[in-house]
């Protein structure tokens, strides 16, 4: 997602929260990931989905972070794109797919695992988030188990418990 789309009447930058999140990733881990900055953005999605293809084609991809939407179309114009069968001709390392936004049942599980060429149930690794604009709140915390882990360590909480003005606060 383009991480800057406008100013707000302040001033402040207004974009897509995985767009700022990219953006302010140490210069190391960025050089690692597919796409670049300034293909992100790119404002129209046909456009953006090619060049990042392009990008990627001869990198050595071994996971996609995305919500299942986006992963899936994306998934389905490299097929469409380079005459595959599935992902793992292109990227034979793929082994998993980061996801957040919406819980993946069986069904769309098995639509991922044909997607990306998984031989068997445990060949594709599925690691949720839940997350929002504050942080990330819960995670997979060992793959094939379903569910997710509460994480209270990367926010902080403030609790009120009604009888008190004294607010608590956790990390």
């Amino acid at each position: 997602s383009r991480p800057h789309t406008s100013d707000s009447p302040g001033c402040l930058p207004v974009g897509f929260i995985s767009g700022f999140i990219a953006a302010q990733l140490p210069a190391l881990l960025r050089s690692k990931i597919v796409p670049k900055m300034e293909t992100l953005n790119i404002p129209n999605w046909e456009d953006k989905v090619d060049l990042i293809l392009e990008e990627a084609i001869n990198e050595d991809i071994r996971a996609i972070a995305s919500i299942p939407a986006v992963a899936q179309a994306m998934a389905e114009r490299a097929l469409e794109k380079y005459r595959v069968k599935n992902l793992r001709e292109i990227w034979p390392n793929l082994q998993g797919l980061v996801y957040s936004g919406v819980s993946l049942g069986s069904e769309a599980r098995d639509k991922f695992r044909k997607l990306y060429g998984a031989r068997a149930e445990s060949d594709l690794t599925f690691w949720e988030m839940y997350a929002a604009t504050e942080g990330q709140f819960a995670h997979t915390f060992l793959p094939g188990v379903e569910g997710m882990c509460f994480n209270p360590f990367e926010n902080f909480y403030l609790f009120l418990d009604g009888e008190s003005p004294k607010p608590y606060l956790m990390h």
